[in-house]
């Protein structure tokens, strides 16, 4: 008996809310990914992409998103900025 040789790891906050609620957008817009406009300003991909508005559960205000399908994916990924990653 006693926890497992894994620990449970939980994450919380408004980042995580954030992206549950993207996640759940890929349905209404059928697109396999919903990503932020900062997410993709952070890439230095956001003029690469079209943004629309968007509301969230939970939020106030619009939140800018691009939905990108497979091939739109496939053609970002190259072009992605890593700065600031680790490795």
């Amino acid at each position: 008996m006693g926890p497992p040789k894994t620990p449970v790891l939980s994450a919380l906050g408004e980042a995580v809310n954030t992206a549950a609620r993207l996640e759940r957008a890929t349905k209404v817009m059928q697109q396999p990914v919903v990503v932020s406009g900062n997410t993709l300003e952070a890439a230095k991909l956001s003029h690469q992409v079209p943004l629309r508005d968007i509301y969230l559960r939970g939020h106030s205000k619009p939140l800018a998103v691009a939905s990108l399908n497979a091939q739109r994916l496939r053609e970002l990924l190259p072009r992605l900025s890593l700065v600031g990653t680790v490795s």
